[in-house]
């Protein structure tokens, strides 16, 4: 056999080493803004602790490299090509979690916490769609040129490191030793430290932490939502007469629409709809959901909450359905989206509720695996004959149709592909989406009850196009994700039983979500009703039909005790014209005030020179919430307003 060159010595001898520098190393190149704060130079956004952290991770990594070299080394004895086939699976895995990993911090500006690696663990259908819609070609290209440079490396190293004895136990033993001390000490902190570890590391870790800590496992088990214990309300004595529909929409965002400014003509039937008949539509130009996650949006729009609301008041609040009843309807939930899902089928099903439909209900597949939705088409279609149902019975309607197609990744058939470019896909399922609002228009044409269908539409939240440095939604409260569309159609017929001159003040206003369910009630009728008002003030909401205080905070954040990522420390307030954000990031809290009227793209940061009473008339309305309070007492953000 001829000597090993200088080269292959090298290798054999440090390519454990090599392999761990080679992926910190791709990992400061691809999270160099997370240690390095961009508008400071070359200034550490890391503190001295969280670098302290990273070497630690780094050395764990290292040693646990050194645990798998022996592991695999072992099964080579027992059969070479065992050996060689282990070691390529465990290369694949490694370089596919680091990637991963870097994908995840690319799209959120975060690698992957301790509750993304709990949702995968307790979601794995929707986890394999997420990472299936996620696969792209120069993902697969990054992985393979990853996993060559660690087999050139490791894999050597674990083919050619051949020692005796005790000097081939002692590296094994101490590694051993040294990984359990480190990893008790990530593994006691890691809520706290997963951005500052390398990606293979956290992983590793957090995904330990979570099969042997019943309280991580817990927590999703534990809260969120479940059955409410409703407040009853009184029943009219005289039935409304009129169809009532309440449209919720996907991730659809409010500068996406051509009545809110969009140039693209994304939805041309609805806006010739509503040239037709202006008087008859109520658009409201500054609205906000709620929240930027389904988990806490899409329950608290349907209960009139808020984000602050809290878990307990929120399973008390009457839901959409619930003043449908007591207003005499039929009353119907028919969903595209998936529902047993965090509790949403007990939460939602309700005595008040005559006819529930969703993906699961429906008998109808998602789209495909990268869908958790159906096509709306099909969901449109059941709502009309769920309808004609509900006429059969003499009441009149009241139906919430809760539509999918607008969210990730953005569904519409082939024959409808309009639009091209970065936000193409999105536009597309918006045009979609027009399109099955004209086969729901027509359908209500058909059946003679169009001219007395009163029709509510918004969206849970927006969605975010890397304006602000994110995509998507769920990680941030920027602007382009909590803004919503948010209009009224009310018939000539039906606006003469309604007093509506604060309503069309009210269009310029800021509103939410939280709004929409006293809305509804008011136009049912029921807002004079003895108990509703304590309900709304419950709430958060506040019917559009009465005066909303110009100075009213509308606060928002994604973190409460039911969310999903409860270490999501981002909280907004919109005052007026005024938009305020505070958020994590680095370890630092970055906090902004914008003018909308001015910067409605929130660009133009005034808060360092904000009025010193500003700043804390922003914090005290911050302090009088349970969760927003929290995350002023627990982060960075409550000692950064002075």
């Amino acid at each position: 056999m001829l000597p090993y060159s200088r080269h292959q010595r090298l290798l054999t001898q440090w390519g454990t080493l090599l392999a761990v520098l080679l992926v910190v190393a791709v990992d400061l190149i691809v999270r160099h803004q997370a240690i390095f704060a961009p508008e400071s130079g070359r200034l550490f956004f890391w503190t001295k602790a969280y670098l302290g952290f990273y070497l630690l991770s780094a050395i764990l990594g290292l040693c646990l490299l050194i645990l798998f070299r022996t592991i695999l080394q072992w099964f080579a004895t027992l059969h070479q090509r065992l050996g060689t086939i282990l070691t390529l699976l465990f290369i694949a895995v490694w370089a596919m979690i680091c990637v991963a990993s870097w994908e995840y911090y690319r799209y959120f500006s975060m690698i992957p916490t301790l509750y993304t690696f709990q949702f995968m663990s307790l979601e794995p259908g929707e986890t394999v769609t997420t990472i299936l819609s996620a696969l792209t070609w120069p993902m697969l290209l990054e992985t393979m040129a990853l996993a060559i440079g660690l087999y050139f490396f490791f894999g050597i190293s674990v083919k050619r490191y051949h020692v005796q004895g005790w000097c081939f136990r002692l590296p094994f033993f101490l590694s051993l030793g040294i990984s359990v001390i480190f990893w008790g000490i990530l593994n006691n902190n890691i809520r706290f430290i997963d951005q500052c570890l390398t990606p293979d590391v956290n992983a590793f870790v957090t995904a330990i932490k979570i099969k042997l800590d019943p309280k991580a496992s817990d927590y999703f088990n534990r809260t969120g939502l479940h059955a409410g214990n409703r407040t009853p309300l009184t029943p009219l004595s005289q039935p409304v007469s009129h169809p009532t529909i309440v449209i919720i929409n996907e991730s659809l965002r409010r500068r996406e629409l051509p009545f809110y400014g969009y140039t693209r003509p994304t939805m041309p039937f609805l806006l010739t709809r509503m040239a037709s008949q202006p008087d008859d539509y109520f658009i409201f130009k500054q609205a906000y959901g709620n929240a930027a996650t389904t988990i806490i949006a899409y329950p608290t729009v349907i209960a009139g909450g808020s984000a602050v609301t809290t878990g307990r008041v929120l399973h008390t609040l009457p839901l959409l359905w619930d003043y449908g009843k007591a207003a005499g309807c039929f009353t119907v939930c028919i969903s595209s989206h998936i529902y047993d899902w965090r509790n949403f089928l007990t939460f939602i099903k309700s005595p008040s509720l005559d006819r529930l439909w969703c993906q699961e209900i429906s008998g109808i597949p998602p789209i495909d695996s990268r869908y958790f939705g159906i096509d709306d088409r099909y969901t449109v279609d059941h709502f009309l004959s769920i309808l004609d149902e509900a006429r059969r019975t003499g009441k009149p309607f009241f139906g919430v149709l809760h539509l999918f197609d607008t969210h990730f990744p953005y569904y519409s058939p082939d024959s409808l592909k309009k639009f091209d470019g970065p936000q193409g896909e999105y536009d597309n399922s918006i045009l979609y989406l027009d399109l099955n609002l004209e086969r729901l228009f027509q359908g209500l044409e058909q059946r003679g009850i169009w001219d007395s269908t009163l029709i509510a539409f918004t969206s849970d939240h927006g969605e975010a196009f890397n304006e602000h440095g994110v995509n998507g939604h769920i990680t941030n409260l920027f602007v382009e994700t909590i803004s919503v569309p948010f209009w009224f159609r009310i018939p000539k017929a039906l606006q003469q039983g309604h007093s509506l001159d604060t309503f069309k003040v009210n269009r310029t206003a800021a509103v939410y979500n939280a709004d929409l369910a006293p809305t509804i009630a008011d136009l049912l009728g029921l807002g004079n009703e003895p108990d509703i008002q304590s309900i709304w003030e419950q709430g958060g909401g506040q019917s559009l039909l009465k005066a909303i205080p110009k100075e009213r905070p509308l606060i928002l954040t994604n973190s409460t005790e039911y969310s999903v990522n409860r270490d999501n420390h981002f909280l907004v307030l919109v005052r007026d014209h005024l938009y305020f954000t505070a958020f994590v990031e680095g370890g630092r809290a970055i906090l902004g005030l914008f003018d909308l009227r001015t910067d409605p793209d929130c660009y133009h940061n005034l808060w360092p020179s904000t009025p010193l009473q500003e700043k804390k008339a922003i914090k005290e309305a911050l302090l009088k919430h349970t969760n927003t309070r929290l995350i002023l007492e627990k982060t960075s953000i409550g000692n950064a307003f002075f």
